[in-house]
């Protein structure tokens, strides 16, 4: 039996690429050594004069050793590392699951590989397949290469560079070298643009997909972990969307807290205190003083309330309709529940308070983490901040913020294993608020200051004509809250810059996403607090018009559609006619071509045939006048009538009768 050779496998790769591709592999994997030793073993070919003469039975059992191979790797894999990475491990270690096989192809005689090494069906079924896996091999080690985050362009190149080395072995000679090149690059351009592209799109979906679970779960911010975007690369942007409008008795800008946090890790905060107790609703008199009035625009039944530090202080009070509930934690960090789509909630100055002080700091709140204690020390030698007091201390802090740091949106990709908050401290000295809120915390730790990490909002934009702050989703901040002398303080080091950088990031569209949403607040508030009665009536009047359009609508689609169905009624009967015509002067010509005595090729035009038949033998001016008015009738389907055609077929009768005489 015949040697049958899988067309697709059957190339073997160029010399020294499947030894560049492990070198590759084995730098990305952290596995050098064991490349280099399988990168020896494959080139001591030349060396080594003697070919083992492999029969199938041979190379099955190397097949059986690799599936053992790879059976072994998913065991170490599951028990020896992290569940989470399971796949991205396996992969990475496919090349020394398939090595067996690639040594045995490379020093056998046949050069080539059964295919029921790989596919035991075809042991029996087809022994006599074989394939050539230098090409498949190279593949492997490729897709092994990937298991690893590359953040680089560095690896795209050499990815490129041997996937061009691979493929140049297919360039057909008569290929221009400089356009297939130029189409190659064009290629991984466009790959490269597309990966990119991918992956950035993967880290915002992700991003999407943890805030909107804490929205569905936890209202607008989950108040136990905050996630920073610390690391993230690219350009930092938040939405434009109107979160809440405050109304304030001196029409201050404002930091509003929404949640506090004490413990770092990984770049995300944590709060040590999560659980909600309930707080009773404030009942207010006519002699408080309004403070501040907020309507917040809410996706859930619970939301957190953005407050003034002054609310935590216990001088303050916080009212809310009659459903909704409120609870906070021990750090102040505030839920209401059974909250509506437009929330109202209302803060006075009173004596009675129905929020309690923030609680005291404990020993968490001055823990600082060993990764970060090293940049931290570096930083406090060149402050001075010995025998300061600890009011001091935090100007002088801020004022070294001021003068070395600058706010940024964008940021770099990292090396691997940077950590993006050393990176700021150390290098770039550029960053958003999460930085210099979360450098400013642990730097007040590290002088025995106990610090939070808050987040919230700050109201800058004061709206003049309705008296009132618009807060929007891109005005989320972050920044620090210090206990000092027995209360806290915010602390936020944050370039003032800040906000005019993210308005500068505003849509073009915002002007008319704000009109519908001034629309749709000042309905909500008209429902809440206008006439009921007028409110009823409005609603009927609207269900009437609505229905009126409705109406008129659906009885214009009605006639719309009657036309259509008989103007396409008529398109049909006409293509009918047009399609029976067209075959009657078909079989008119049939006749007069079958009957002249001269065949017709069936790729031949009318008008080619007539002039072969006139150059076989003469020149025919009634001939030429039929053939001119079937052209005239087929492409001018207008005069193709039964008239038209029973006088054509009358003519070459009287044709062909003439020429049968």
């Amino acid at each position: 039996m015949s040697t049958l050779l899988i067309p697709l496998a059957k190339y073997q790769a160029p010399k020294f690429l499947i030894s560049a591709t492990l070198l590759f592999w084995g730098y990305l994997i952290g596995t050098l050594y064991w490349a280099l030793i399988m990168i020896v073993l494959l080139e001591l070919k030349p060396f080594i004069n003697r070919r083992f003469q492999f029969q199938n039975s041979h190379f099955y059992l190397i097949g059986n050793i690799s599936t053992v191979l790879f059976l072994i790797v998913i065991l170490v894999v599951v028990f020896g590392t992290n569940p989470r990475l399971f796949i991205h491990q396996v992969i990475a270690l496919l090349p020394i699951v398939f090595y067996p096989l690639l040594l045995a192809e490379h020093y056998s005689e046949r050069e080539v590989v059964p295919l029921g090494a790989f596919i035991y069906r075809f042991r029996k079924r087809q022994p006599n397949a074989v394939i050539q896996i230098s090409y498949i091999y190279f593949a492997l080690s490729l897709l092994a290469t990937s298991s690893v985050y590359h953040d680089s362009y560095h690896y795209f190149i050499i990815l490129a560079l041997l996937i061009s080395w691979a493929l140049w072995q297919f360039k057909s000679p008569s290929s221009n070298r400089v356009v297939w090149i130029s189409l190659l690059l064009l290629y991984f351009f466009i790959s490269y643009i597309g990966q990119y592209s991918l992956m950035r799109l993967s880290e915002e979906v992700e991003a999407w997909a943890i805030d909107y679970f804490d929205v569905l779960f936890n209202g607008e911010r989950d108040p136990f972990r905050s996630r920073t975007a610390m690391g993230k690369v690219g350009e930092l942007k938040l939405s434009n969307k109107i979160v809440m409008r405050i109304k304030t008795s001196d029409n201050k800008p404002l930091l509003l807290q929404e949640a506090i946090y004490n413990s770092f890790y990984d770049n995300v905060w944590f709060s040590s205190k999560n659980i909600f107790k309930p707080v009773k609703n404030y009942s207010y008199g006519k002699t408080e003083t309004i403070k501040m009035l907020v309507h917040r625009n809410t996706r859930s039944d619970k939301s957190l309330l953005a407050l003034p530090l002054s609310a935590t202080t216990g001088s303050q009070a916080i009212a809310v309709s009659e459903n909704v509930k409120l609870s906070r934690t021990e750090y102040n960090t505030i839920r209401a529940i059974n909250t509506k789509a437009l929330f109202e909630y209302i803060i006075y100055d009173s004596k009675k308070s129905n929020i309690n002080a923030q609680e005291k700091p404990n020993k968490i709140d001055l823990m600082l983490s060993r990764r970060h204690q090293k940049v931290i020390s570096k930083i406090k030698v060149g402050l001075g901040l010995d025998n300061l007091s600890d009011t001091d201390k935090i100007s002088r802090i801020a004022s070294y913020f001021k003068k070395n740091y600058r706010y940024s949106l964008y940021q770099e990709p990292l090396s691997s294993n940077e950590d993006a908050l050393i990176s700021f401290l150390e290098y770039r000295h550029r960053g958003h608020c999460e930085f210099f809120a979360t450098a400013t915390v642990l730097l007040l730790r590290s002088e025995n200051i106990p610090t939070r990490y808050v987040v919230g909002y700050s109201a800058t934009e004061y709206d003049s004509e309705n008296k009132l702050f618009t807060v929007r989703a891109r005005d989320s901040h972050a920044w620090a809250q210090a206990y000092v002398d027995g209360k806290w303080l915010n602390v936020d080091n944050t370039p003032s810059i800040w906000y005019q950088a993210e308005s500068a990031n505003a849509s073009i569209f915002e002007p008319i996403t704000d009109l519908f949403s001034a629309l749709y607040y000042n309905y909500k508030l008209w429902e809440k607090h206008g006439d009921n009665e007028s409110y009823q009536l409005y609603i009927i009047v609207l269900l009437i018009v609505l229905i009126l359009m409705v109406v008129v609508s659906r009885e214009r689609n009605n006639l719309w559609l009657k036309n259509k169905i008989i103007i396409r009624k008529d398109k049909d009967d006409n293509n009918k006619k047009t399609k029976l015509s067209q075959q009657q002067l078909e079989s008119v010509i049939t006749k007069l071509v079958f009957e002249s005595g001269v065949n017709r090729y069936f790729y031949e035009p009318l008008r080619d045939w007539q002039i072969r038949y006139e150059n076989k033998l003469q020149i025919d001016d009634e001939l030429n006048r039929i053939i001119s008015l079937y052209y005239r009738l087929r492409f001018a389907e207008k005069q193709a009538t039964a008239a038209s055609i029973k006088d054509l077929n009358h003519k070459v009768n009287i044709w062909l009768n003439k020429k049968a005489n």
